[in-house]
């Protein structure tokens, strides 16, 4: 089920449940009274006595004993204080946290109809009428006060006023399960709240006050300091049919005002796409050419002397869906080329300088960052420089941009010189690091070049777990992963091996006597061997070699003996042992060495025995540590494979634990015993069993009860916790029992002292383990041992497979990423941020930064995660303006911005596209233009440098041209990342009143009347719409006071037969409940639901009251024996108003064709 608002029309808590009085069954007493008791009934000689009852009355206070309420109870106005546009077609209403507020203090319980009127009130009273509430000499709380004439026509009649309070829950139950409802709302008390409505009709454009006042009389009475009578009775606090002038008190207010006439559902339903006008062929004509402009071609004839001015079609930054932009001008772009190379011309055309002429030819935009400063015609179709400044109306576009910044130059230079600091920084940065890539790249020639392989792998050790070589994997993890020992690479073994340590120098030259290879020789062979293990597995086989030591040691082989073989012979010199022996032990060491060898030659291992472990048992963990800790009491070594026995052997059935003791002279005695579990008393049972056989047992044990245990605690932890964990020499020192206690959880101890030092040391421990799941763990345990014993390589199925090391990849890998050209700049990136932007790689933006290079490679780039200005060749830094261009030409030349702006229709929506040629000559020309400004107000700068990126309002933070230095010899509109987008147009009152509306797209599938109707179902099985496919927009902007457009994503390709898989959806916000009907949209059919009736049809005037009347009247009550005697829930119901949500469909936002 889904989560829905259900309405009560009241509710009730704690002793207001115990009214009994009905409301509107006569008059009711200000102050309830209620009468509460106890009834109570015993036993005499087993039989039910007479019940005695006895009770007492309490008086509750009741709405003349309220004033003031706590402004924290308020969970929400609607509408909000100070609000100046509020939609005239709602309520208002105020929201309190206590489901049960309004009727606290109400004296009565609801009628059979399920009405109760509140104890308060909500009123709306226009601003120009009444004055704010003030505070009266005497009074608790402010106060309205109104003439008879205000009361009349401000006011609501309260004889209705059990409709306009009700309680709200949000619940998964039906409407009719109470019990369900009640639980819910206990568990979750934050989903209810109650509600009170003022029933007034607002008018539109009109200020007003919200009030919360008392609705009974003596409410008024307590609000205003005056005296209640203590048998007073309840009346309205006005009456409206014989209104009188009086002071109304007030809890709560807040001001507020009304907007034109119109909510979200009016207004958009208002709207029209262009196939309304289906019948309007002039109006579609100029839809077709919205975008489009013509315009004169040389009307000040500088290009053609006395001939009639040309004309071209002028392309703004919007255009129609189906536009095509037109062919060039030849004659204009060759007259151009000749206009604006005349001064490259000159200067290369080597002139003798008193024959040259001052000439002033006009600008090649873009000429600074493209490094060219001269045109061609012939490249016009081809590449966008050309382009630009031979085709006209590009080159009105770029001169727009460059108005625009003329226009707007303080700004711009305010925000440029903010960031000059950095600007110089940089610079200053980008030089030093120039410096430092040179120096670098000298070290790297003269010394890391020339190194072998195995090397610079030993030089690069401390770095290796910081070269990434791969995705996921650095130089040490290929390293690791295979058999090439990373010692060999180590520090010290790079020390130990240099060729100019002296030791190896003289080992060296030694090893030329004997004609062996050098140190770097062998070391580069001990390492190809290591890089290349799989083709020689027999040589870095470790099951080859056996230590010395392991079967026999060799050392003594070499010790000479003496003549004297009594003699005495010092082992340091031979073995390094500062030990001594005599000729005669060191034979008989060297023969048994020999015997133990030869009979390891002939012999084969045998598998060790288990043992009758299933009768016998097994010890534990637990066993061993306790008779380790009685070894400590006895101050003695003990034979554990002889306590192991004994305690096997007493572990007969029955036994519940083992006591252990020591006799002085060493002997290990072992007992049985057990735990009566009617009194806790520990007792030894069976006979004492020693290391010599059976015998008595020791003179210091008792043969009563040793000791006694809480039962309560035996049944909490178990036996076996007490001999598992009684200290040593707590049992068994006297003919006295101990009392045990519990320590630590689990743990037990004696209550007494600890025994004294001349006690005979003893233990307690469970007895052996026989159960057999532990048994049989144990047993298979043991076979997976003695398998190993006898054949561990065979049993455990280890075979040597080593793996190579890619030497030779694997050092180029290093060396490209330890090229200076490389990690100098991305050394600089990870340290500076230029234009508020960090100078760092991005994998989903690419390159962030107005400063970035992209002359790098792109996938070193994409690894390395930094990218920085070009070290050699660079634009020089420049700032970051990050205003977008389009709003300034919004505000300064609509008509530019969209030619054709004007024919838009009032109320009007349709679909246009972004026109990227347009967009790259403005910016092309903006920057051109901040580049001569910098340069004229001292700014360092070369001009080459693209200071405006943004041209759109985008709302996802993207850009809208790459650097202008950067871009690829192709026609205007050709960029990466310059896409045509889709935009919606839409004018009239919607989104200027409500500008935080929803737009977004989603798909149409093939047979889809609305949004979702094939998408998945929800949990009362409807279709519904998938958030994943919901595309919202990327760019939003506004044109005057009444245009808005937004922009879609490029994947939503702006054509005519795209626009057949799309619906575009204006939503509202969903928020808290709202109340009121539609606003009248003239005379039609009555309406069948709530949702559709408007207040004409409820018979409700601007600024007038309704009341229970008028619900009945409206055309969904009509004939509705329910309707009769309406309650609170039903009229919330009937006037709540949900979100609205209109959509169109993709085809209609274009013009049709004729």
């Amino acid at each position: 089920m889904t989560i829905a608002y259900q309405f009560l029309p009241w509710a009730r808590r704690g002793l207001a449940r115990a009214h009994q009085a009905a409301d509107g069954a006569g008059p009711l007493p200000a102050r309830a009274r209620i009468t509460v008791g106890l009834t109570l009934q015993a036993r005499q000689d087993g039989v039910p006595a007479a019940a005695v009852a006895g009770g007492i009355d309490l008086s509750v206070y009741g709405p003349g004993d309220v004033i003031g309420i706590d402004p924290r109870l308020v969970v929400r106005t609607d509408p909000p204080a100070n609000v100046r546009n509020f939609e005239p077609n709602y309520l208002a209403v105020i929201d309190f946290d206590p489901p049960d507020f309004p009727w606290m203090m109400t004296p009565a319980r609801a009628d059979a109809a399920q009405r109760l009127r509140p104890w308060l009130a909500l009123v709306v009273l226009r601003r120009d009428a009444v004055a704010l509430p003030r505070l009266l000499p005497g009074a608790p709380l402010p106060a309205l006060s109104l003439t008879a004439a205000q009361v009349g026509s401000e006011l609501p009649d309260l004889q209705d006023a059990a409709l306009w309070a009700h309680a709200q829950a949000l619940t998964t139950r039906g409407v009719g399960d109470v019990a369900g409802l009640a639980l819910e709302l206990r568990q979750s008390p934050e989903r209810n709240i109650s509600r009170l409505v003022c029933p007034r009709r607002l008018e539109p454009r009109t200020a007003y006050i919200a009030c919360v006042v008392p609705a009974f009389d003596v409410g008024v009475q307590r609000g205003l300091g005056l005296p209640v009578a203590a048998d007073a009775r309840l009346g309205p606090a006005w009456h409206r049919d014989a209104p009188s002038a009086m002071d109304l008190p007030v809890y709560y207010h807040w001001e507020f005002g009304t907007g034109p006439v119109g909510d979200i559902e009016t207004l958009a339903r208002r709207i029209k796409t262009p196939d309304k006008y289906r019948n309007d062929a002039e109006l579609l004509a100029q839809l077709d050419h919205i975008g489009e402009l013509p315009v004169a071609v040389d009307g000040d004839h500088l290009l053609f002397e006395g001939a009639r001015p040309g004309q071209t079609i002028f392309e703004g930054a919007l255009v129609s869906l189906d536009f095509a932009p037109a062919a060039p001008e030849p004659t204009v772009a060759q007259k151009l080329e000749g206009m604006l190379n005349s001064g490259q011309d000159l200067a290369s055309a080597g002139t003798p300088k008193p024959a040259k002429v001052p000439t002033l030819s006009p600008p090649i935009y873009g000429e600074f960052p493209a490094r060219r400063h001269a045109v061609q015609r012939g490249q016009v179709g081809m590449r966008w420089l050309d382009q630009l400044n031979l085709q006209p109306r590009y080159r009105l576009a770029a001169g727009w941009g460059a108005e625009l910044v003329r226009r707007n130059q303080d700004e711009f230079m305010q925000a440029a010189w903010e960031q000059v600091g950095e600007v110089l920084a940089a610079e200053r940065a980008f030089s030093l690091s120039r410096l430092s890539r040179d120096v670098l790249q000298a070290i790297e020639r003269r010394h890391l070049a020339k190194l072998p392989d195995h090397r610079l792998m030993a030089l690069l050790a401390p770095a290796r777990a910081r070269l990434k070589l791969q995705e996921s994997l650095s130089l040490y993890g290929r390293i690791e992963a295979a058999t090439l020992p990373e010692e060999l690479f180590d520090g010290a073994m790079r020390r130990f091996a240099a060729p100019t340590r002296q030791t190896l120098r003289m080992a060296l030259w030694r090893g030329r006597q004997l004609g062996l290879p050098n140190v770097a020789t062998q070391m580069q062979g001990l390492v190809n061997l290591f890089a290349n293990a799989a083709s020689q597995v027999a040589q870095v086989d470790p099951n080859r070699f056996v230590p010395d030591g392991l079967m026999g040691s060799r050392s003594f082989d070499d010790i000479p003996l003496p003549a004297d073989l009594d003699a005495v012979v010092d082992l340091a010199p031979y073995t390094g042992l500062t030990e001594t022996l005599t000729g005669h032990e060191i034979v008989r060491i060297r023969d048994g060495i020999a015997a133990a060898r030869q009979q390891a030659a002939v012999s084969k291992r045998t598998a060790p025995k288990m043992g009758d472990v299933w009768h016998t048992g097994i010890l534990t963990e637990t066993h061993t540590l306790r008779i380790a800790a009685l070894q400590r009491a006895a101050g003695r070594h003990l034979d554990v494979a002889e306590v192991d026995q004994l305690v096997k052997q007493v572990s007969k059935p029955g036994a519940e634990g083992v006591l252990l003791s020591v006799a002085p002279e060493g002997a290990v005695t072992a007992q049985a015993m057990r735990i009566d579990g009617r009194n806790g008393n520990l007792k030894l049972m069976g006979r004492a069993v020693g290391m010599r056989g059976q015998g008595p047992a020791p003179r210091a044990i008792a043969k009563g009860a040793l000791g006694a245990v809480p039962v309560r605690a035996l049944r909490q932890y178990g036996n076996a916790a007490v001999f598992a964990s009684l200290p040593s020499g707590a049992l068994g020192q006297g003919a006295e029992a101990v009392v045990i206690k519990v320590g630590a959880p689990g743990r037990f101890e004696p209550a007494d002292a600890a025994p004294a030092p001349e006690a005979l040391p003893t233990i307690t421990l469970p007895p052996a383990e026989k159960r057999r799941a532990v048994v049989g763990r144990y047993a298979q345990a043991f076979k997976d041992y003695q398998a190993r014993a006898v054949d561990p390589f065979e049993a455990l199925q280890v075979s040597i497979a080593p793996l190579d090391f890619a030497l030779a990849p694997s050092t180029a890998q290093a060396r490209a990423r330890i090229d200076p050209a490389q990690t100098v700049p991305a050394r600089l990136a990870s340290t500076l941020a230029l234009g508020g932007q960090s100078v760092a790689w991005n994998a989903a933006t690419g390159l962030a930064n107005p400063f970035l290079s992209t002359r790098l490679d792109t996938a070193f780039l994409a690894s390395m995660r930094y990218v920085v200005p070009r070290q050699w060749d660079r634009v020089m830094a420049f700032p970051h303006l990050a205003m977008p261009l389009a709003r300034k030409l919004e505000l300064f030349a609509p008509e530019v911005f969209l030619p054709g702006v004007g024919v838009l229709p009032d109320d009007f929506i349709m679909a246009v596209k972004t026109n990227p040629r347009f967009v790259e000559a403005l910016m092309v020309g903006a920057n051109h233009e901040m580049g001569r400004e910098l340069l004229w107000q001292g700014f360092p700068t070369d001009q080459r440098g693209t200071p405006f990126q943004h041209f759109w309002q985008r709302l996802d933070g993207g850009v809208d041209i790459d650097f202008i230095h950067t871009w690829q010899q192709k026609p205007l509109g050709g960029q990466p990342g310059s896409s045509e987008m889709l935009v919606l147009l839409i004018r009239g009152q919607l989104l200027e009143r409500f500008p935080s509306l929803n737009i977004y797209a989603y798909p149409k599938g093939p047979n889809d009347q609305r949004p979702g109707a094939s998408g998945p179902l929800d949990a009362d099985g409807k279709p519904q719409m998938d958030p994943a496919l919901v595309r919202p927009p990327i760019l939003r902007g506004h044109l005057g006071s009444d245009i808005t457009y937004v922009g879609f994503d490029p994947a939503i390709r702006p054509t005519e037969a795209n626009m057949q898989n799309w619906f575009f959806v204006l939503e509202e916000h969903m928020t808290e409940p709202r109340f009121g009907f539609d606003e009248p949209d003239g005379p039609g059919q009555d309406s069948n639901s709530w949702m559709d009736v408007d207040w004409s049809e409820a018979g409700v005037a601007p600024g007038a009251c309704f009341n229970g009347a008028n619900l009945r009247g409206a055309p969904p009550a009509r004939g509705q024996a329910a309707w009769n005697t309406p309650h609170a829930a039903m009229a919330a119901q009937a006037l709540m108003q949900r979100p609205f949500r209109g959509y169109y469909a993709g085809s209609k936002l274009v013009p049709p064709k004729k």
